[in-house]
């Protein structure tokens, strides 16, 4: 059972952080109550808007460690082949259902399900300009033909015409 102060350390928590608002979520998924939870398996169930995979990883342990700051658990680091997760004390669901119910009773997880269902998904793309030189860029997943064209005019639009020049009449 949760006392006061530790429900209200839970909602500012959540208020604090929106990505740890999609970590609740993503817990409120669950049917049945859990003694422990893999952070890989929470870091593969959120929503790729928050970043990528590594950063959702380090943003999931801190949200671990936060909640073991507020006695709701243990954090542990994987050893001996064993994940990294984080053990229960009070059951998962019912820390859950803290953060998905605000004073007036509605909730707040249902919400915010529906805010992220129409947020544009994000892919992470890649591009090796040069030799030494990556170019990493967020597009949405149904990025179309316009968008593309507009991006591209506007890469071509950066570089300085002097250096190009001076760069060709030195080749």
């Amino acid at each position: 059972m949760l006392d006061n102060d530790k429900i209200d350390a839970i909602r500012r928590l959540s208020e604090a952080n929106l990505d740890f608002i999609e970590f609740f979520r993503v817990l409120a998924l669950r049917q049945r109550n859990q003694k422990e939870t893999d952070v890989d398996v929470l870091v593969k169930g959120t929503n790729e808007n928050i970043g990528p995979e590594y950063e959702r990883r380090r943003l999931v342990r801190i949200f671990f460690k936060e909640l073991e700051k507020v006695g709701i658990g243990t954090l542990r680091i994987g050893r001996r082949g064993k994940p990294t997760r984080f053990i229960w004390k009070t059951g998962m669901l019912e820390v859950v259902r803290t953060v998905g119910t605000d004073e007036g009773g509605s909730n707040t997880i249902e919400n915010l399900q529906s805010d992220e269902e129409s947020k544009p998904r994000i892919l992470a793309h890649r591009y090796n300009l040069r030799e030494n030189y990556v170019v990493n860029i967020d597009l949405p997943v149904n990025l179309t033909e316009i968008e593309a064209e507009r991006l591209s005019a506007f890469i071509k639009s950066l570089p300085l015409k002097n250096n190009l020049k001076e760069k060709h009449n030195e080749l």
